[in-house]
């Protein structure tokens, strides 16, 4: 249902309708379906498209009533493609996204778990990256035009 990448969400598909997404006995079951794109070429472009990633499933488990867990045996909670491909009745997957992806840009399961299940620490104050510096509120917005 749900695209990140770019620095964007894009939704492709509705919402609380199942989908074909995790080639199983659960995409019936699924209220969203998010996929994190896997062509980034920095840090920086990664870290943007995993704070919209986690955000976007802690809102969409809030829009549908779901608890903010990972992977647990409860059918109810946020779930990779590797759980549904290793726990689903009638499995035709072979995925396991995300984990080898974030592993790729230094998010370990157990940080992956934390953040979906606690939210994400905003870094305040000044911040620099390669095209200079910026000051980022404690809601995470930042000035834009003006200081």
């Amino acid at each position: 249902s749900h695209i990140v990448g770019n620095g964007c969400i894009m939704q492709v598909g509705p919402v609380d309708n199942g989908a074909w997404d995790v080639g199983g006995g659960w995409n019936a079951e699924t209220y969203a379906a998010v996929e994190l794109i896997e062509s980034h070429s920095t840090k920086e472009e990664f870290m943007t498209d995993y704070r919209l990633y986690i955000e976007l499933l802690r809102n969409l488990a809030d829009e549908a009533g779901l608890p903010k867990t990972l992977d647990t045996g409860s059918l109810a909670g946020i779930k990779t493609h590797e759980y549904c491909t290793n726990n689903q009745p009638n499995n035709h997957s072979d995925h396991v996204d995300p984990y080898p992806y974030l592993a790729k840009w230094g998010i370990s399961r157990e940080q992956f778990k934390h953040d979906i299940e606690n939210g994400l620490t905003i870094e305040t104050g000044w911040q620099k990256n390669d095209t200079g510096y910026w000051y980022v509120h404690s809601d995470g917005s930042y000035p834009k035009d003006k200081f």
